[in-house]
C-alpha cells in the first residue's frame, strides 16, 4: 500500500491569527466608542429632563399667582413674543428676571419641586431660570386713564451647560389673563 502525504499544512498561520485579532480589536474599539457616546447622550437627556421639570414647575407656579403679582411687573415694551429675540436673555437684561431657588424666611416658596430638582438632580450642572413678560396689545383703559392689558405673555427660559458645546436653552410659555378685563368689571368703580 502506498502512503500519500498531504502537502497542505494543517492549522492557522501567524498571519491569519494576526488578521483575526485585528478585526476583533476594531470591533471591540467600536463597541466601546458606542458605549461612551450612549452614556454621553443619556447624560444630556437627563439634563434636558431636569430643565423641562424646572420650566414646567415655574410655568405652573406662575399660573397660580395673581395677575398683578410683582413677578409680572417688569414688562418689556420693545420686544414682542413674536420677535425672534424675545427669548434671548442677552437682550434687555432689565426686563429679564432670574429665578433663584432660595426662598427668603417668612415667604411662601414660589416653586414646589424646583429647589429639590436644583439640589438632587443638578449633579453639578448649573441650571439658570429666567423669564420675560410682555403685555398683550389688547386691553381697556379705565376712567383714570390707566391701561389694563387683556393678558400678559410670559416666556420662561431654562439654560444649562452642554458639556460638549454651548449653553442649551429650553423655552416655555405661560399666559396670564387679566380678570378685570375678562371679568367685565366696571372700570369706573376701580
Amino acid at each position: 500500500m502506498k502512503r500519500t502525504s498531504s502537502s497542505s499544512p494543517r492549522g492557522v498561520t501567524l498571519v491569519e491569527a494576526m488578521a483575526a485579532l485585528a478585526v476583533f480589536s476594531i470591533g471591540i474599539v467600536g463597541t466601546l466608542q458606542m458605549s461612551i457616546h450612549a452614556s454621553s447622550q443619556n447624560g444630556m437627556a437627563s439634563r434636558e429632563t431636569t430643565a423641562t421639570k424646572l420650566g414646567r414647575d415655574v410655568v405652573e407656579s406662575f399660573e397660580r399667582l395673581p395677575f398683578d403679582h410683582a413677578y409680572f411687573s417688569t414688562v418689556t415694551t420693545t420686544r414682542t413674543p413674536a420677535s425672534e429675540d424675545f427669548t434671548d436673555i442677552t437682550y434687555e437684561p432689565e426686563t429679564v428676571r432670574a429665578f433663584t431657588p432660595d426662598t427668603p424666611a417668612g415667604e411662601r416658596p414660589l416653586l414646589g419641586a424646583a429647589p429639590a430638582i436644583f439640589t438632587s438632580e443638578g449633579g453639578g450642572t448649573r441650571f439658570e431660570v429666567y423669564w420675560r413678560v410682555s403685555n398683550d396689545g389688547a386691553g381697556i383703559t379705565d376712567g383714570a386713564g390707566v391701561f389694563h392689558p387683556q393678558a400678559k405673555r410670559i416666556a420662561v427660559m431654562v439654560r444649562y451647560r452642554n458639556p460638549v458645546g454651548p449653553m442649551r436653552q429650553l423655552n416655555f410659555w405661560a399666559v396670564k389673563f387679566n380678570p378685570i378685563v375678562l371679568g367685565g368689571v366696571n372700570l369706573q368703580e376701580i
